[in-house]
């Protein structure tokens, strides 16, 4: 979609007996989209979860195999 370019929609309701009812329409000409922002990021430290699933299915083969 090139900015500047008019969009027209129509919104439309059901109610729960089934009857619809239109409304609109309304238009939107966006503009030109602006610049993403970067404002921050984090580094989760998955090791843990790693290590806790490690185990778990390190234990359940243990287990099975007992049986």
């Amino acid at each position: 979609m090139e900015p500047g370019t008019t969009l027209y929609y129509r919104l439309e309701d059901v109610d729960i007996h089934g009857a619809s009812t239109f409304h609109g329409p309304i238009s939107i000409t966006p503009g030109q989209p602006s610049a993403a922002t970067v404002t921050g990021f984090t580094a989760h430290n998955a090791s843990r979860l790693s290590l806790g699933l490690l185990l778990t299915a390190a234990l359940t083969l243990v287990i099975k195999r007992r049986r």
